[in-house]
């Protein structure tokens, strides 16, 4: 299989494979021989044949299997355990690697619930796979050949029924898996698109609690759960039915071989020496059978990882290096998703070292395009976005990341203390960090709550939603980049900490970039330019005051908004007084 040959190589798990088989060899080899020495010394004691050099010679043999067995044991989980260490950390480090190369864009090529079950459930099979089935394919093998071997220093007669019975079981096996196959790709389907709508439903329900809808998404995660659990019925059942045929195969087997043995030999020792036999050089085979589901589900999800491993990545020049004093410039810029409808058209701008702007127009619009193009997640379809005439998409992502720092309304705040959120570099001081949370006034907070070791909890639950953007806003500022993106990082939060993370910024303007994206075009009123963009073209440019009285679309949006928030503050005074 091309697959497993990519994946043996990728993961340098060749001689573990191996060395696993010959320790299933071994183990099989002696519970033959022990199975042997049992008998031989049943028929001593009932021919009355035992003696002191017997009762030695057995109790040798039993020593020497039994020690060589449990190494083989020991040593055979032992190897499992180092191929289940070695796929689990290459496929995390190859996946982590993927996701850091194609960094925020990555999910283009895989949905975020889709990564978290490749990196978790999906790397369980794929251990499985490799440190069960794997040596267990080599194993039987050479415990077939072994086992003719065997049987036919026994009888002529018992070899042939052995070669002849033998490939049954996976002949039956491959036709059952090959009906099931289509089962086996529902099965996986299904629980991914569960697993994308609950995602989804998860990260949307305080929204549709506000609105009500919380009983639509239950709804559809029953309905979704639904159609998983019948696939997954459907596949447990061509797995019980394999199992069925396995075991109704092994039976009758070893009842041939055991007819077979008794019509052919006349030493009766060796007629229940083969049917104990039969049963453990069949076991293999049999085993083996019942790891095919494992094998089939876990190359569906190895393949789904490396669709994620091969998804095509913007070349970058690592010899690129980029400097603090540069500006942005869009030259003709046009893109479209799948060169279908143009999101971007003939965009053409330029943003100078100490400039404030902001891109702004209705959802849908093309900002966050712009984004993504000055970020070099995409490369545009004709024309270029460049910093310092070198084209964004070609900068590493770790250069670019240098060069800028991006603040969304959805930055997260991990577990931690305020400390170790500031401690961007390790030659930042205390006084640093007190001046930077002086700048988004969250220095009294920091310090009346036991200072710059208050823990933030995960996801900052501990703090406001306005709280938390200006220790993003303080974390951001020690950074020290050149480039700022605020896209809509002053979304939903009041307007104390609003004013508050504007004017940190406004504060460090100097020799910096800051490009703002936000619907709350009130925030907007001290930038140096403004870039209305409806429909993929930038329509108007300017500043606020400048848009307001021009009349076109900025004003009418700036309109539109002023009569939302009279509403809603009519709508909250009258809610007072009553």
């Amino acid at each position: 299989m091309k697959l497993d040959k990519r994946s043996l190589a990728s993961f340098n798990i060749k001689n573990e494979v191996y060395l696993i088989a010959f320790c299933k060899i071994l183990i099989f080899l002696c519970t033959l021989y022990s199975t042997y020495n049992f008998i031989d010394l049943l028929f001593a004691v009932i021919n009355d044949n035992i003696n002191n050099y017997f009762i030695f010679t057995f109790l040798t043999k039993l020593i020497i299997t039994t020690i060589i067995y449990y190494t083989a044991l020991y040593f055979d989980n032992k190897f499992s355990h180092k191929i289940s260490k070695q796929v689990r950390n290459s496929l995390r480090r190859e996946i982590f690697n993927k996701i850091e190369k194609l960094s925020l864009n990555y999910t283009e090529a895989i949905s975020t619930s889709n990564l978290i079950v490749a990196n978790s459930s999906s790397i369980i099979s794929i251990e499985l796979y490799f440190n069960k089935f794997i040596p267990q394919i080599f194993a039987t093998m050479f415990i077939a050949i072994t086992s003719v071997i065997i049987f036919g220093s026994i009888n002529f007669w018992l070899a042939l029924a052995m070669l002849i019975l033998y490939p049954f079981i996976p002949l039956s096996i491959m036709i059952i898996i090959k009906k099931s196959k289509k089962s086996n790709k529902k099965n996986f389907s299904d629980f991914l698109s569960l697993a994308d709508l609950f995602f989804d439903r998860l990260n949307g329900f305080n929204v549709a609690k506000i609105y009500g809808k919380e009983s639509n998404i239950s709804q559809e995660i029953d309905e979704t759960s639904s159609t998983y659990r019948k696939s997954t019925m459907e596949l447990l059942k061509h797995q019980l039915n394999s199992i069925n045929v396995m075991d109704a195969i092994t039976y009758i087997s070893i009842f041939i071989m055991s007819v077979i043995g008794i019509m052919t030999l006349s030493n009766f020792m060796l007629v229940i020496f083969i049917l104990v036999a039969s049963f453990e050089c069949f076991r293999p085979m049999r085993t083996l059978g019942g790891l095919f589901h494992i094998s089939m589900k876990a190359t569906i999800e190895l393949d789904n990882i490396y669709k994620l491993l091969d998804y095509p990545e913007v070349k970058k020049d690592n010899n690129i290096n980029v400097n603090n004093k540069g500006s942005l410039t869009f030259k003709d810029v046009d893109y479209s998703y799948d060169k279908q409808k143009n999101i971007l058209q003939n965009i053409n701008l330029q943003i100078k070292n100490s400039q404030k702007i902001a891109f702004v127009g209705e959802s849908g619009s093309g900002k966050s395009t712009l984004i993504k193009l000055i970020m070099g997640l995409i490369k545009s379809d004709t024309g270029d976005v460049v910093y310092n005439d070198v084209p964004t998409y070609k900068i590493p992502f770790p250069k670019l990341m240098n060069l800028m720092t991006v603040i969304t309304s959805e930055s997260y705040l991990s577990e931690g203390t305020i400390r170790q959120h500031l401690s961007i570099t390790p030659d930042i001081s205390e006084n640093d960090m007190l001046m930077a949370l002086e700048k988004v006034n969250l220095k009294d907070f920091v310090l009346s709550n036991g200072g710059l070791d208050y823990k933030v909890e995960i996801g900052g639950t501990n703090l406001s939603g306005g709280q938390r953007q200006r220790l993003l806003a303080a974390k951001a500022i020690l950074k020290d980049s050149y480039i700022y993106i605020l896209d809509e990082a002053v979304s939903n939060i009041d307007d104390y900490s609003k004013k508050c993370v504007l004017d940190a910024f406004d504060s460090i303007k100097d020799n910096k970039i800051i490009i703002l994206i936000s619907h709350d075009l009130e925030t907007l009123q001290n930038c140096d330019k403004i870039f209305v963009i409806n429909n993929g073209e930038i329509i108007e440019s300017g500043k606020h005051i400048e848009l307001k009285n021009k009349k076109g679309l900025y004003s009418e949006l700036l309109s539109k908004q002023k009569n939302l928030k009279n509403k809603f503050f009519n709508k909250e005074v009258r809610y007072d007084i009553s």
